[in-house]
Protein backbone atom coordinates (compact mmCIF):
# COMPACT_ATOMS: atom_id res chain seq x y z
CA UNK A 1 0.00 0.00 0.00
CA UNK A 2 0.98 3.53 -0.33
CA UNK A 3 -0.92 6.53 0.01
CA UNK A 4 -1.83 7.09 -3.24
CA UNK A 5 -3.13 3.60 -3.56
CA UNK A 6 -6.21 2.42 -2.36
CA UNK A 7 -6.14 -1.36 -0.86
CA UNK A 8 -8.27 -2.42 -4.07
CA UNK A 9 -5.46 -0.81 -6.30
CA UNK A 10 -2.43 -2.01 -4.26
CA UNK A 11 -4.65 -5.72 -5.12
CA UNK A 12 -4.91 -4.71 -8.62
CA UNK A 13 -1.25 -3.62 -8.89
CA UNK A 14 0.61 -6.62 -6.96
CA UNK A 15 -2.05 -9.53 -6.68
CA UNK A 16 -0.92 -11.42 -10.18
CA UNK A 17 2.82 -11.20 -8.94
CA UNK A 18 2.07 -12.31 -5.39
CA UNK A 19 0.18 -15.07 -6.99
CA UNK A 20 2.68 -16.10 -9.02
CA UNK A 21 5.61 -16.35 -6.64
CA UNK A 22 3.17 -17.87 -4.03
CA UNK A 23 2.17 -20.63 -6.99
CA UNK A 24 6.03 -21.51 -7.57
CA UNK A 25 6.47 -22.13 -3.68
CA UNK A 26 3.95 -24.21 -2.85
CA UNK A 27 3.76 -26.41 -6.06
CA UNK A 28 -0.04 -26.00 -4.98
CA UNK A 29 -2.36 -24.08 -6.94
CA UNK A 30 -4.88 -24.38 -4.54
CA UNK A 31 -2.48 -24.09 -1.57
CA UNK A 32 -0.84 -20.84 -2.88
CA UNK A 33 -4.55 -19.20 -3.69
CA UNK A 34 -5.79 -19.86 0.12
CA UNK A 35 -2.58 -18.51 1.17
CA UNK A 36 -2.74 -15.81 -0.67
CA UNK A 37 -6.35 -14.45 0.31
CA UNK A 38 -5.63 -14.99 4.13
CA UNK A 39 -2.76 -12.72 3.39
CA UNK A 40 -4.58 -9.95 1.68
CA UNK A 41 -7.17 -10.64 4.48
CA UNK A 42 -4.78 -9.81 7.30
CA UNK A 43 -3.15 -6.74 4.85
CA UNK A 44 -6.34 -5.17 4.58
CA UNK A 45 -7.09 -5.48 8.16
CA UNK A 46 -3.62 -3.80 8.60
CA UNK A 47 -4.11 -1.32 5.27
CA UNK A 48 -3.15 2.13 7.40
CA UNK A 49 -0.12 0.49 8.98
CA UNK A 50 1.05 -1.09 6.18
CA UNK A 51 1.42 2.41 4.29
CA UNK A 52 4.79 3.32 6.57
CA UNK A 53 6.25 -0.92 5.86
CA UNK A 54 9.09 -0.08 3.58
CA UNK A 55 8.27 -3.25 1.28
CA UNK A 56 4.31 -3.50 1.47
CA UNK A 57 4.38 -6.69 -1.15
CA UNK A 58 6.86 -8.54 0.65
CA UNK A 59 5.15 -8.22 3.84
CA UNK A 60 2.24 -9.62 2.44
CA UNK A 61 4.33 -12.64 0.18
CA UNK A 62 5.63 -13.56 3.76
CA UNK A 63 2.44 -13.56 5.46
CA UNK A 64 1.55 -15.76 2.56
CA UNK A 65 4.11 -17.94 2.98
CA UNK A 66 3.23 -18.04 6.59
CA UNK A 67 -0.37 -19.01 5.72
CA UNK A 68 1.09 -21.99 2.95
CA UNK A 69 3.39 -23.29 5.45
CA UNK A 70 0.76 -23.94 7.91
CA UNK A 71 -1.49 -25.03 5.41
CA UNK A 72 1.30 -27.71 3.88
CA UNK A 73 2.06 -29.00 7.67
CA UNK A 74 -1.60 -29.48 8.09
CA UNK A 75 -2.19 -31.31 5.09
CA UNK A 76 1.21 -33.58 5.63
CA UNK A 77 0.53 -36.76 7.72
CA UNK A 78 2.42 -36.68 11.27
CA UNK A 79 5.57 -38.96 11.32
CA UNK A 80 9.18 -38.82 10.48
CA UNK A 81 8.36 -37.05 6.89
CA UNK A 82 6.70 -34.15 8.25
CA UNK A 83 9.08 -31.49 8.81
CA UNK A 84 10.21 -32.38 4.82
CA UNK A 85 6.83 -30.93 3.39
CA UNK A 86 7.04 -27.24 5.09
CA UNK A 87 8.78 -24.34 2.66
CA UNK A 88 12.14 -24.29 3.80
CA UNK A 89 14.02 -25.94 1.34
CA UNK A 90 11.47 -24.31 -1.37
CA UNK A 91 12.79 -20.62 -1.07
CA UNK A 92 15.70 -21.86 -2.83
CA UNK A 93 13.38 -21.30 -5.68
CA UNK A 94 13.04 -17.78 -5.19
CA UNK A 95 16.82 -17.13 -4.32
CA UNK A 96 17.62 -18.65 -8.25
CA UNK A 97 14.65 -16.43 -9.55
CA UNK A 98 16.24 -13.22 -7.65
CA UNK A 99 19.40 -14.40 -9.41
CA UNK A 100 18.45 -14.38 -12.85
Amino acid sequence: PSPSLSFNEFCEVHGDRLARALSLVCDDAAVASAALRSALVSASQRYRQLVDHPHQPGWVFGKGLDAADKALREMSPVGAGRRDTRLGGRYRRLDRLASA
